[in-house]
């Protein structure tokens, strides 16, 4: 016998929750995925060079909302941005079990990838609501008043992805 629950249908109110627990999971399933290339020898990301990595995903998820792609792009990123924070995760675990860095600034280190992926997935949520829900593709699109919405939104998002960039080189 087979039971169906019954989920609330998607409405204005909960799609961008329900994107940003999309983003979130393919974030978390290519977490584990990057902790097993890091075990199997992948070691391209370095914490000291990986400031960049912080900032720039956010920014590339922004950018997906003027995309006509943007659904499989901005699902790519999510990926991509789980791959190398697990690779930069472990390096770093394993840096603090070798005694080369000591546990608070891993704890630090910790919590700043951890914002940077919440802000990554709003990002991400953010950008593909107003992919969907803008139709325009032309110049009409970038003087309506959702694109201005967008456009705020965006610029709070950068500024917060900016202070985690220069706090970056506080934590490694």
């Amino acid at each position: 016998m087979c039971m169906r629950r019954k989920a609330a249908p998607t409405t204005d109110g909960n799609v961008q929750s329900r994107l940003f627990l999309r983003f979130f999971l393919l974030y978390a399933l290519a977490f584990p995925v990057g902790v097993l290339l890091y075990m199997r020898g992948a070691r391209f990301v370095r914490p000291e060079t990986a400031r960049w990595l912080i900032a720039w995903p956010t920014a590339l998820a922004l950018a997906g909302a003027l995309l006509t792609v943007s659904k499989p792009y901005l699902f790519l990123l999510s990926i991509g941005k789980g791959l190398t924070d697990a690779l930069l995760i472990s390096g770093a675990t394993a840096r603090v079990f070798y005694g080369e860095v000591t546990w608070l600034p891993y704890n630090g280190f910790l919590l700043l990838t951890l914002l940077s992926c919440l802000l990554f997935c709003y990002a991400a949520s953010q950008a593909c609501w107003f992919a969907f829900s803008a139709r325009e593709r032309d110049m009409r699109l970038l003087f309506s008043r959702p694109f201005a919405g967008f456009i705020l939104i965006s610029l709070v998002i950068t500024v917060l992805s900016l202070t985690m960039w220069f706090l970056w080189p506080h934590i490694t």
